[in-house]
This record gives C-alpha cells, sequence and structure tokens, in this order.
C-alpha cells in the first residue's frame, strides 16, 4: 500500500512538471475520480460485508430451526413407536378377552324378561284404571251429595 502511494506521489509530481495548467487540472480530477470510485469501492465493500453478516446471521438462524425441528420429528417418531406399540397391546388383550367365553344370553330369558315386563306395564295401567275411576266415582258422589243438600 506505501508502494503505490509513494508510486503515485511520483507519478504526480513527474506528470505536474511536464503538464500545464489544463493537464494538471486533468490530472487531479482524475485524481478525484480515483478517490471517488475508492471510496465507492470502500462502500460497496462495507455493504457486501453486512450482507455477509446477515447471511451468516439468517444461516444460523436456520441452521437453529432445523436442529428443532430434528428434535420434534425424532420425538415424535418416539411417541408414534409408542403408541403403535400400546395399540398393538390393546389389540391383543381385546383378542384375549374375546376368546374367553363371555356370558350369552339365551332366548328364553329373553323372553321371560319381556313377558315380565309386559305383565308389569298391564298391572300398572290397571292400578291407574282403577284410582282413575275411584276418584271419578268419588267425585260424582260428591256433587249428589252438595246437591241434596242444596234442595
Amino acid at each position: 500500500m506505501i508502494y503505490i502511494y509513494i508510486y503515485m506521489t511520483e507519478y504526480i509530481d513527474w506528470s505536474a512538471r511536464e503538464c500545464d495548467s489544463s493537464c494538471v487540472f486533468q490530472l487531479v480530477q482524475r485524481s478525484i475520480e480515483m478517490s471517488q470510485s475508492a471510496q465507492m469501492a470502500v462502500n460497496n465493500v462495507a455493504e457486501a460485508q453486512l450482507t455477509f453478516e446477515s447471511i451468516e446471521t439468517m444461516i444460523n438462524e436456520i441452521t437453529e430451526i432445523t436442529e428443532n425441528t430434528e428434535e420434534q420429528v425424532i420425538d415424535l417418531r418416539i411417541d408414534i413407536h409408542q403408541l403403535s406399540e400400546d395399540i398393538t397391546h390393546l389389540m391383543g388383550t381385546i383378542n384375549n378377552s374375546m376368546d374367553h367365553s363371555t356370558p350369552i344370553i339365551d332366548d328364553n330369558l329373553i323372553e321371560l324378561i319381556t313377558v315380565t315386563l309386559i305383565a308389569f306395564t298391564i298391572c300398572i295401567t290397571v292400578c291407574l284404571f282403577i284410582i282413575c275411576y275411584s276418584n271419578y266415582m268419588e267425585v260424582k258422589k260428591e256433587r249428589r251429595r252438595i246437591i241434596a243438600t242444596s234442595n
């Protein structure tokens, strides 16, 4: 870097001795343009560095998300495997319980229960009829007595 500065200084000194004022003006103008170009290059490098840092941050975030997702997928696989084993065990238990003799209701028992329920229903219906009829008779007797006492 020092070599370039010394070289440029010598070049400018040499050019200034050989040129007139318009040449010096052009030389100064070119130097300013080169300085501006260098400044723009520095700004572009700084922007590129910021962009690279931003990309690095995004890559780190993606890596972290990927690791978390992988952990969750592993946990889900373990849970699914455990659930599959539980379902298999439950199916085995159900099959074992179905293999054992289960009580079967005989057709005669069903008919006996049905007849008993019908008889109970008929009994309750007859009792309600008797209660309602006796109430009707009491009301009728009460009306006759009221009519007989009022005459």
